[in-house]
């Protein structure tokens, strides 16, 4: 797992989130995606075909936020507390499970996951 650290976040968490996402682009960085949702629902089964789909190179599963650490551009994190995360990471880019699964031609998981 390939982790660095990001620093405190201040005020300037605003600008420095509009200079990064005016520099991704011009860099051809693929942002971080995350894919959230209950447990159960294929998160870890698809994360494959999820990375593939979504241009990532790495895969982080289970992860939990831990103060200061933020994944590296182009990895797939797995998760199932994305408010947290939304918070931390605005420029991130969020996909219930759901819509990722429908991405690759899979239907909807159960609401309450497949181990029901």
């Amino acid at each position: 797992m390939s982790v660095f650290e990001a620093g405190k976040m201040g005020p300037e968490v605003g600008s420095i989130a509009a200079k990064v996402g005016a520099y991704l682009p011009k860099r051809r960085l693929t942002p971080i995606v995350i894919v959230y949702g209950p447990v159960a629902t294929g998160k870890t089964f698809h994360a494959i075909r999820f990375a593939a789909h979504y241009g990532c190179t790495q895969i982080m599963d289970d992860f939990v936020v831990a103060d200061g650490l933020l994944p590296p551009s182009g990895t797939l994190v797995l998760t199932t507390e994305h408010a947290t995360l939304k918070a931390r990471w605005p420029l991130a880019r969020f996909i219930h499970v759901n819509v990722a699964r429908m991405a690759i031609g899979l239907s909807c998981a159960p609401a309450a996951g497949f181990r029901a």
